[in-house]
């Protein structure tokens, strides 16, 4: 039986003409039959066609297997054929074996002359570091060359962007609000009760001597010193001094010595912790030689003690007692506080000296004294009153705590007390009504001048207290501050109306 070109049997083809759709299952049925033939592509040879011969041009393999050996150099001579080389061919470079070479990064001295040229503005033989110039010219000195003014991108093209210093800037006073009340508590430790505005505190000083790191968030209005505390502590040390009054002179200049004393020590602790370097040591000899040189020998005594204190004081840094410490800074910050806490303080000792006046007064200097301190004590209990209850406006930027209304319940409060002590105790109850009011209004005028130095000294070393001896008022410094500015206001008065 033949096939015909699409290899479907003749005998098929004549039976079965047209064409007939089938289903899949029929399909595959059809499919495992074995008298089933597939189509085929074009070109696909059919089966029973032989290849046609290869033409003498072609190309010929060397060796055709299975042919035997001998066939081989026949073959191989043959048109077409590919001639075997007569040597190996060179292997590629990359198949050569490692030589354990690593690679060099050569200096410019090293670089050939035709290299040399190219590389010479990148590299030299030696490091260059910024303070040699290497004859290289046009250098980079003056750096404000790489400036431009007139291109501006981002941020930086706004004309209102802030200057280098405004970042260290503080906020004006002009810009508090007068009405918000600024300081509803204590007026004589200006950091017990904060402001009721909630505004951090500001410095007077913004350079990098800080005792102590930088006061938290302000507690509300209200909080602070404990009052009940603070009284009791002011009963307890006011007994201890009229007793110390009542035994004599004596005894009033050994508690004078220990105050001032005390006071410096904790004066010279602060200025070490804020990065001063004050001789701590010959400061409080100093410190506690001023009142007995001024009980003893008077007012002669006192340059006496301040020569001696400057000579020993350089003495001090030259011979290396101060260590590693800086002598100006040093003997400048241990003068400071001889002359602020030992030289005022050693006022209370002259007035224990004063001569008995023409009602022979016997002590007068005791007297005086007690006017001072009762007049100091006015001012400080008319402030606190009236600036805790009434405070709103507050009076500088070295207290900001404190205000107009604390300072004029303080100026009050001095002037009465000092007029009434100075009518009841000698000598001053003979002077009359005018000495004893003008008095009083200088004891006003000095206590809050003393008070606001120590605020401002406080608010450069960015300390609270400068110690805290006296629970409920700080340290020894902090409760008489103003009483160092009123006792030689009190001391020269004295001389001049009643001697």
């Amino acid at each position: 039986m033949g096939y015909d070109d699409e290899g479907v049997p003749e005998k098929a083809r004549t039976e079965k003409e047209g064409v007939r759709l089938i289903g899949a299952d029929e399909a595959a049925e059809a499919m495992e039959r074995d008298d089933t033939v597939a189509r085929r592509r074009g070109g696909e040879p059919r089966y029973g066609d032989r290849p046609s011969s290869a033409s003498a041009d072609d190309q010929r393999p060397t060796i055709r297997f299975p042919l035997a050996s001998e066939d081989a150099a026949a073959l191989a001579s043959r048109p077409g054929a590919t001639p075997r080389p007569a040597d190996d061919p060179a292997m590629p470079h990359w198949t050569a074996p490692a030589t354990g070479e690593v690679p060099r990064i050569f200096a410019a001295e090293d670089i050939g002359d035709e290299e040399s040229g190219s590389w010479a503005g990148f590299s030299t033989g030696q490091p260059r570091w910024r303070g040699e110039a290497g004859g290289r010219e046009g250098g980079f000195d003056d750096f404000s060359a790489l400036g431009d003014d007139e291109t501006r991108v981002g941020a930086l093209a706004s004309d209102d962007r802030p200057a280098p210093g405004d970042y260290f800037a503080f906020d004006d006073e002009d810009d508090w609000d007068d009405e918000a009340p600024e300081a509803a508590g204590d007026w004589f430790d200006e950091d017990e009760q904060p402001a009721a505005t909630g505004r951090s505190t500001r410095t007077i000083s913004s350079g990098p001597r800080r005792a102590a790191p930088v006061e938290g968030p302000p507690a509300a209005a209200g909080a602070g010193r404990d009052v009940p505390m603070a009284i009791g502590v002011g009963l307890a040390f006011a007994a201890v001094a009229l007793f110390a009054f009542l035994l004599g002179p004596k005894f009033a200049v050994v508690l004078v010595t220990v105050v001032v004393v005390v006071a410096a020590a904790e004066l010279f602790n602060v200025l070490r912790q804020a990065g001063y370097q004050p001789a701590s040591l010959l400061g409080l000899a100093a410190v506690a030689s001023l009142p007995l040189a001024a009980y003893y020998k008077g007012e002669v005594g006192i340059p006496v003690v301040l020569f001696l204190t400057v000579v020993f004081g350089l003495l001090w840094y030259l011979t290396g007692a101060g260590g590693d410490d800086r002598p100006v800074i040093g003997l400048s910050s241990t003068l400071f506080g001889v002359g602020w806490v030992g030289l005022l303080g050693s006022f209370a000792a002259l007035m224990l000296v004063l001569p008995t006046t023409v009602d022979a007064v016997e002590s007068p200097g005791i007297g005086i004294l007690l006017v001072a301190i009762i007049g100091t004590v006015g001012y400080d209990i008319g402030g606190f009153a009236v600036g805790r209850n009434a405070g709103r406006r507050p009076l500088s930027a070295a207290s900001p705590n404190k205000t107009v209304e604390g300072l004029a319940g303080g100026v009050v409060g001095a002037i009465l007390l000092t007029v009434l002590a100075s009518t009841f105790i000698a000598p001053f109850a003979e002077a009359g009504f005018a000495a004893s009011l003008l008095l009083g209004v200088c004891v006003a005028v000095a206590a809050p001048l003393g008070d606001l130095c120590e605020s401002l000294v406080k608010r450069d070393l960015d300390v609270k207290d400068m110690g805290a001896i006296l629970p409920g008022h700080g340290g020894f410094l902090d409760r008489f501050d103003a009483l160092l500015f009123v006792l030689p206001v009190v001391y020269y008065l004295a001389r001049i109306l009643l001697y």
